[in-house]
């Protein structure tokens, strides 16, 4: 484990200090994964994302390229799926755009094509379930998966290193009816390698056939006697040698942490009967999931023994899928109603089922949890009960406290959230929580996706006041569905509300023109807080700047959120010399089709030494401080 260990550690650094030369390149690079709008071409040493849409490329395929290499950006959103955190995951940093790409060398064994006939031969929602179990994609957003998803149980159903583990037992067994133990051993790793191809060459089921493939040698040949441990150690070394990019593939770490945690537990299981074994098993794998399966909607109750309930149904599914899969015996007249009645559970279990509202941990909280979650699994090995104990009671009830808002009492904060092309900013102190304006896109739902799960990682369960600058759908197109899924205990929208006072805070709204544009009509409200003075411009243009200080020359702010996402439309001159701000906030969204901010704004803010700071360059902006 230490050279593995080391190993983990190289492939990181190269990775992360090792760079390609950006801009114009060409060269050859082989497939190494292909989806409908896109493939991921590895050349040089470092993966690449390519847009390709409606290709037919497939996996193995080599390919001629040229393009601009540049690393790869998109519009994040505070808390939500990150493609680009998902490409990095992979080892992917870097994208080819405007690319020019041909063919070299087809790979004449079309495992895509062969998949898109098998899945065409099923319903759409058993196909998505087919495609995430067999296959290990599971992006469809149908609704047996969207039930997977929301009730934490999508593992069930993508796991495929587990079930790989079981296809080849499966196979020892059916070789141990023909074979001796050796020859059923080769059978099983023999057959069972036909499988790999099929999910991507994914982590979990690698580190599984090397860890089977060097238990077979080291019986056979070696003859080292390696325990298991050993065995997980250099397995892991030699994946990293062969595929280094899996130092940053979560689906690796992760099913390497669940091999390590069921051996360090495994004498407890071993001296449990068969019933509890599995039930101790399954809550192992549950809890070191945890904190990368909590979803949005918290710990749902009844997800644990509806995994156990459905693991059986899992494993029905997974074989006969494959069964269809290699013997081109369709099983659709089994394997729909299958889908049908999955379905008919989790809806039936989904109104019954509820969640405890546990906010998502951070990573200081993740890595926390991870070393709470070993040391208790040492001190078990070591029969150290009394540490053991005195450790997970005092974890459990540090984790209670951190669920409190207690820092509210005390300090302040506000947030402008990374909600993309949009505006959204969260105003907190002592105890109180306000939230000028949600963001709003057409694509998701911001209010669900982004907005409540961020509000209940801060440890706010309700608002006290919504406020709405104005009726454009990026400030509040979340606002319906926030009061419907959140409390909110106001709403104000109207000017005539303000001055308005929420606990320690006081807002100001400077902006009391009549106008018929929606923009000019925004309100710019001041606020002091935190020993600082903040301006939040809304939408508000260049005009409506230039009366404000006209009627407030004595008008300063240390904070400015400028005005229309940093659009030409709005901060002028005149008004940046009259308020004179140290920093000012642009919230908007990457690569947006609106060119924000512009250029002349930058240039403006930057001729008068205020710092920039973006929502789509540095995510969500926080100021702290205590209240006084």
């Amino acid at each position: 484990m230490v050279f593995f260990s080391l190993g983990l550690l190289c492939c990181l650094a190269y990775y992360h200090w090792v760079n390609l030369a950006l801009g114009e390149t060409e060269g050859v690079g082989v497939v190494v994964r292909a989806a409908k709008n896109y493939v991921i071409l590895f050349s040089k040493g470092q993966m690449h994302y390519v847009s390709s849409p409606n290709n037919a490329y497939e996996f193995g395929d080599v390919l001629s390229y040229s393009g601009k290499r540049a690393f790869f950006v998109e519009t994040t959103y505070e808390g939500r799926f990150s493609f680009g955190e998902y490409l990095r995951g992979i080892g992917a940093r870097y994208e080819l755009s405007s690319p020019s790409l041909s063919t070299s060398f087809a790979n004449p064994i079309r495992i895509g094509a062969m998949k898109r006939i098998f899945l065409g031969g099923y319903d759409e929602e058993t196909s998505a379930l087919l495609q995430a179990l067999l296959f290990g994609s599971s992006t469809s957003s149908s609704s047996t998966l969207s039930l997977l998803r929301e009730m934490d149980l999508l593992f069930l159903f993508s796991g495929t290193g587990m079930f790989f583990s079981l296809y080849y037992s499966f196979l020892a067994k059916i070789g141990g009816i023909f074979f001796e133990k050796k020859g059923a051993s080769r059978f099983a790793l023999a057959l069972s390698i036909i499988f790999i191809p099929f999910v991507h060459l994914k982590a979990g089921v690698l580190r599984i056939y090397s860890c089977r493939l060097l238990a077979y040698f080291d019986e056979y040949r070696l003859k080292k006697g390696f325990s298991h441990l050993q065995r997980l150690g250099i397995a892991g070394l030699f994946l990293l040698l062969f595929k280094p990019r899996l130092a940053f593939d979560n689906g690796f770490l992760i099913s390497l942490g669940i091999s390590l945690s069921m051996y360090f537990l495994s004498r407890y299981c071993r001296s449990s009967s068969s019933i509890k074994s599995r039930l101790l098993g399954l809550l192992i794998l549950r809890l070191f999931l945890l904190p990368v399966t909590l979803s949005s909607n918290g710990l749902h109750a009844l997800s644990f023994i509806l995994a156990e309930c459905l693991l059986p149904f899992a494993f029905l599914y997974f074989f006969l899928g494959y069964f269809s899969f290699f013997t081109f015996l369709p099983c659709s007249g089994v394997l729909n109603p299958l889908t049908g009645f999955l379905e008919s559970i989790l809806q039936g279990v989904a109104k019954v089922d509820f969640a405890f509202p546990l906010p998502s941990l951070s990573t200081l909280g993740i890595f926390l949890y991870y070393a709470t979650y070993l040391g208790v699994s040492l001190l078990h090995e070591c029969y150290v009960r009394r540490g053991k104990n005195l450790l997970l009671v005092s974890s459990l009830a540090l984790y209670g406290l951190s669920l409190l808002p207690l820092s509210m009492s005390f300090f302040g904060s506000v947030s402008f959230l990374n909600v993309g092309q949009g505006d959204s900013i969260l105003i907190v102190a002592r105890g109180k929580a306000v939230l000028l304006d949600t963001g709003g896109v057409l694509s998701f739902d911001m209010a669900e996706e982004v907005l409540i799960p961020y509000l209940r990682k801060r440890r706010i369960y309700s608002l006290d006041c919504l406020i709405a600058s104005h009726q454009d759908y990026d400030h509040i197109g979340a606002g319906e569905s926030l009061r419907n899924l959140f409390p909110v205990s106001s709403y104000v929208t109207q000017r005539s509300a303000f001055p308005l006072t929420i606990g320690p805070m006081k807002f100001e709204n400077l902006n009391v023109y009549e106008s018929d544009d929606e923009n000019s009509s925004s309100l710019v409200l001041y606020l002091s807080l935190l020993g600082k003075n903040f301006l939040f411009m809304g939408d508000a243009p260049k005009e409506i700047e230039k009366q404000i200080i006209q009627d407030h020359p004595e008008l300063r702010a240390d904070i400015l959120k400028i005005g229309h996402h940093g659009s030409k439309t709005s901060t002028c001159e005149e008004f940046l010399d009259v308020i004179q701000p140290q920093e000012a906030i642009v919230s908007c969204g990457k690569k947006n089709g609106y060119g924000h901010p512009h250029a002349s704004v930058l240039s403006l803010l930057s001729s008068r030494n205020i710092k920039i700071r973006r929502t789509d360059e540095e995510g969500t902006i926080i100021y702290r401080g205590l209240v006084v």
